[in-house]
């Protein structure tokens, strides 16, 4: 008969599953550098195995209820597909119904099955803190591991809110080396959109590190003072750190970026962004009701709008869009009532709301951000907080 400690173990397999899967694209991205063109074998090589375990795991039971809400989802999602299938079909139609299957319907069959939001936060902090330490000597060899600087942002971001977590929740001091080493790599060799996430990050967890509204309140302020300060003097900081990372020779695409922000005569850095948004805006006119449809205006001009309300509506029109942007509107309020009854889960899907919204503003389209589509999955199994508290599988 097994014990107490190996029966919470296995009582964890889903937790564990879902998990490893959701940072599998992290710590597996040199095979999908190496071999990109095999992807479409690959990844079935990884979702076999990790589904098999769930479903012969002993202790496992499928959430019949929640696997009946996720269908409802992926057939709403699909329906959108069908109808730009039949009538407006693209060469990225079909690329981006696949990263929806990969990133959303397959990490939501995984995630019907979390009952321990505080097993899966663990997990999760542990997968992404191992994918950061691969990534540390990425931006010194020419990203061999990640890719590019982008890949590298969407991997070292995940690692350092994950130690930010253990260094603040689970009060594990002897991370803070590391969390300062992801930082750093974050905001010097990832993309713009990663650092801005970083830093709010950093905000968000100093003023939610105390349920005390008084000391949240006085947090807030001080942040605001400390903001308006680092604003005025923001220029001058990011020329001194570019200067002294160019120096050393590991100059940086951010930083180097971020000092022509503050300089009015090199705003040009910003045209490249501005370009794009201006035929956003330019299409917008004549799609406003009906959208160009999923991947109509990267058909037309081969890139993405790099701006994810831009994204929305250019593709749905105001009509779809508007319901979609409401409905995350409430996943945020609903997010934020998860803190009253299950700490683990708030920090978690608050976690995840960071690492997509902050950089869907200047990068990606949502269509291949896993957090999006997690963070859209999690609201939906956790509509009502009646059954979110962490329950124990063998006891519950």
């Amino acid at each position: 008969m097994l014990n107490a400690t190996e029966n919470k173990y296995k009582g964890c397999a889903a937790e564990l599953v879902a998990a490893f899967y959701m940072n599998a694209f992290i710590i597996l991205r040199p095979l999908i550098v190496s071999y990109s063109y095999r992807w479409s074998i690959i990844l079935p090589l990884i979702v076999m195995p990790l589904a098999m375990v769930s479903v012969v795991h002993r202790n496992f039971k499928i959430n019949v209820l929640l696997l009946g809400k996720l269908f409802a989802f992926i057939c709403v999602v699909t329906s959108l597909f069908l109808i730009d299938f039949l009538l407006r079909w693209n060469k990225f139609t079909w690329e981006n119904y696949y990263s929806f299957l990969i990133h959303g319907a397959i990490t939501g069959f995984l995630l019907a099955n979390v009952r321990r939001y505080d097993q899966l936060l663990k997990y999760w902090t542990i997968f992404s803190i191992i994918a950061g330490v691969l990534y540390i000597p990425d931006p010194f060899n020419h990203y061999s591991i990640s890719g590019g600087y982008m890949s590298f942002g969407s991997g070292m971001l995940p690692a350092f809110i994950a130690t930010v977590i253990v260094f603040s929740h689970y009060r594990i001091k002897l991370i803070a080396p590391l969390m300062i080493v992801f930082f750093v790599e974050t905001v010097v060799y990832a993309n713009k959109g990663a650092t801005v996430s970083a830093m709010a990050i950093v905000a968000f967890f100093i003023v939610f590190n105390t349920e005390n509204k008084k000391k949240r309140i006085k947090r807030i302020m001080i942040l605001l003072i400390l903001s308006i300060l680092l604003l005025l003097f923001l220029n001058t900081i990011f020329e001194i750190f570019n200067m002294i990372a160019v120096r050393l020779g590991v100059g940086s695409y951010a930083l180097t970026d971020f000092s022509k922000i503050f300089r009015i005569k090199e705003l040009s850095s910003f045209n490249s962004r501005r370009g794009i948004w201006d035929q956003v805006g330019e299409e917008f006119r004549s799609h406003w009701f009906f959208g160009m449809g999923i991947g109509g205006f990267q058909n037309k001009y081969n890139n993405y709008a790099h701006n994810f309300f831009m994204d929305l509506f250019i593709t749905h029109g105001v009509i779809i869009g508007g319901l979609i942007l409401w409905q995350l509107f409430r996943y945020v309020k609903n997010t934020m009532k998860f803190i009253k009854y299950n700490k683990e889960l708030f920090l978690f899907t608050f976690s995840i709301l960071l690492l997509w919204f902050f950089p869907s503003q200047f990068s990606f389209t949502y269509w291949k951000l896993d957090a999006f589509w997690v963070f859209i999955i999690v609201n939906i199994y956790n509509k009502t907080c009646s059954h979110i508290a962490n329950v124990d599988p063998i006891q519950g």
